[in-house]
């Protein structure tokens, strides 16, 4: 079995996060020509390129592969050789994302975690059907997704739902749905999706209207702010999370176009096993926050 070397590793680490050989350099305390030479022994032992040395550098997909292992190795070190919290380097932890998760409950979620620990998030958004691929990578140590099944080695725990209604501004639902939503005025009503592969809108339009996908004048925008804004200006109709709009559904800047309908949207926190007690208390963090904050179904929860 070939085992990596932890210095070569962490030399790849570097480049990738301070995106050039002189900053990681630097950042190593070793010479730029030192750092080159780690990455090239690496390559040699693997037999492959684990670096594009473009502009800024970028990992190749066994060098993502790699760079998880080392994350992994990172986090088990941390429990077993010290405490964080008295450590002056702060822990570095990649998360991956659904834009809907960070803009309503997660960052809140995270409040006690970031109050006791020194710790550094780099969360990477991504489509909830798309997150767990980032930690099949190795690129993130934890995901929040719509898979319920983990991946080998990992545990997957039920954090909620998120429940999404389809939202306008009461000046939008007049000039498209003066007689209310039917299959022909939402073909001339302006949607918003947050890129190309997310099927919310088109999904929930198929399964209500019998709208094929791609029939309706959609936006992109990969941001669930900007989704809030162009409904309440007036600009779109589109698939919002509850949770997100409580305020405005009250004050009636946003009115429910379609009482009785909606998409729900199962997520479940996935993680390497075994866990380090920070990522431990994450778990426990996340889990029972989001128990108390999203819709609870009554469905078994997923754990291996």
């Amino acid at each position: 079995m070939k085992r990596p070397d932890y210095r070569a590793l962490q030399a790849l680490d570097a480049v990738i996060k301070e995106r050039g050989f002189e900053r990681a350099a630097d950042k190593l305390c070793i010479t730029q020509p030192a750092v080159s030479q780690r990455i090239k022994q690496l390559e040699s032992f693997f037999g492959q390129q684990l670096l594009v040395r473009t502009i800024p550098p970028k990992a190749t997909k066994q060098g993502e592969h790699l760079l998880g292992l080392l994350h992994q190795v990172e986090l088990l070190e941390q429990q077993w050789l010290g405490d964080n919290e008295q450590n002056a380097t702060p822990l570095s932890l990649s998360i991956a994302i659904n834009a809907d998760s960070l803009a309503t409950w997660f960052l809140p979620a995270l409040k006690p975690v970031l109050n006791k620990n020194i710790l550094r998030f780099d969360i990477q958004v991504k489509d909830e059907e798309h997150t767990l691929e980032l930690l099949r990578l190795g690129t993130v140590v934890g995901a929040i997704s719509i898979q319920a099944n983990p991946l080998p080695g990992c545990l997957s725990d039920l954090l909620g739902a998120l429940d999404y209604i389809f939202v306008a501004s009461p000046d939008f639902a007049k000039i498209y749905f003066p007689n209310g939503v039917s299959r022909a005025s939402l073909l001339k009503a302006p949607a918003v999706a947050f890129d190309h592969l997310d099927d919310m809108h088109q999904a929930f339009l198929q399964e209500n209207f019998n709208l094929t996908p791609g029939s309706v004048i959609c936006h992109i925008t990969s941001s669930s702010e900007a989704f809030v804004q162009l409904a309440k200006q007036g600009s779109a109709c589109c698939m919002l999370p509850k949770l997100q709009i409580e305020q405005e559904l009250k004050s009636g800047e946003l009115i429910n176009l379609t009482e009785g309908l909606y998409q729900r949207r199962m997520l479940y926190w996935h993680r390497f096993a075994p866990e380090s007690s920070v990522m431990q208390n994450i778990s426990e963090t996340l889990i029972n926050y989001a128990q108390h904050t999203l819709s609870q179904p009554q469905i078994l929860n997923h754990k291996k």
